[in-house]
């Protein structure tokens, strides 16, 4: 690094995942803390490019953290640093620029569930029209993302595991002070549960509205772009956007029912080797997820709100 960006402020920590897995309402949690900052931009994904090395890159990545005050744990959330195979190199990047001392926190999620949300979340969006059964076996990212052993491997690789703080989604939503307290601690902020809203819910994906696909283009292609998250988002008034969003957005539709049994045990057996490696990289005793745990009665909008509906409805890449 250049003497000049020698005083750049860079994060202390990431939230790398998992997708539709409870992050956003994560990151809000932690952010209660007046000891942590987050930046205004929501899943900037900068890491997920090797643009994020050169002088300019990083000097636009560190202006996420400019706000930032001493004193104060910085850190940013993005699902796509957990994206093996479609996004690769991230961990390697990572460790470029933030050298050994960062810190990581993983929040994973029943594979099955985080899977089925998935393609709940494409269908909602109109990206995926085929049904579940055909689509669980056909697109490679509902099982690569809920791959977590493979995922948090490529991390380990580069950072030891004691830079990594691995909750379970469920635990997250059955005790969330308690969760964040814990991560709090991990990251050597002192807690404050107190502050917690345990009420508020973060891009429930049930309430979540999708472009109209005429717009659908075109809205993609603005909300990801950098220079929109970093200048124009953060500037525009609630009341405008507010005003817009019965314009560009439609209401959910209703979601299709459960995959049959088949496709319930193909997805078990896909992760049963996984969970067990994930569970001796992090040290517990007890399984993760009862995988074969009976689903036939649950309705499809359980299985999207399930404990308590935390969801993080965000674009899939």
């Amino acid at each position: 690094m250049r003497r000049s960006d020698s005083n750049l402020r860079l994060p202390d920590f990431l939230i790398i995942g998992a997708m539709k897995s409870g992050t956003t309402s994560l990151s809000a949690d932690l952010q209660s803390n007046p000891k942590i900052f987050f930046p205004s931009v929501k899943e900037p994904h900068f890491l997920t490019d090797d643009a994020v090395l050169t002088t300019t890159g990083r000097r636009r990545y560190a202006r996420l953290f400019s706000t930032s005050i001493d004193g104060q744990c910085r850190g940013e959330a993005s699902t796509g640093y957990t994206k093996l195979p479609s996004i690769d190199g991230v961990p390697r990047r990572t460790k470029q620029l933030l050298k050994s001392g960062a810190r990581f926190v993983y929040l994973v999620r029943n594979p099955i569930d985080r899977a089925l949300s998935h393609y709940y979340h494409l269908r909602r969006s109109g990206d995926l029209t085929i049904n579940i059964d055909e689509a669980i076996r056909r697109v490679p990212e509902f099982i690569d993302y809920s791959s977590y052993a493979m995922q948090l491997r490529a991390w380990m690789n580069e950072f030891g595991p004691a830079s990594f703080f691995v909750a379970r989604f469920e635990d997250y939503v059955s005790n969330r002070r308690e969760v964040v307290t814990d991560i709090c601690r991990f990251l050597n902020v002192k807690p404050q549960p107190h502050l917690i809203d345990v009420n508020a819910i973060h891009n429930g994906g049930n309430s979540a509205a999708s472009p109209r696909p005429l717009l659908k283009s075109l809205m993609r292609n603005v909300t990801r772009n950098q220079w929109y998250k970093m200048y124009v988002h953060p500037r525009m008034p609630q009341r405008l956007r507010n005003s817009l969003k019965p314009i560009v957005m439609r209401k959910s539709s209703t979601r299709t029912m459960l995959p049959n049994a088949d496709t319930l045990k193909f997805l078990a057996d896909c992760f049963r080797d996984d969970i067990k490696q994930l569970q001796t990289m992090t040290n517990r005793q007890d399984p993760l997820w009862d995988l074969d745990a009976p689903r036939s009665r649950m309705p499809a909008r359980e299985i999207q709100s399930d404990l308590g509906g935390l969801e993080c409805n965000l674009s899939a890449r």
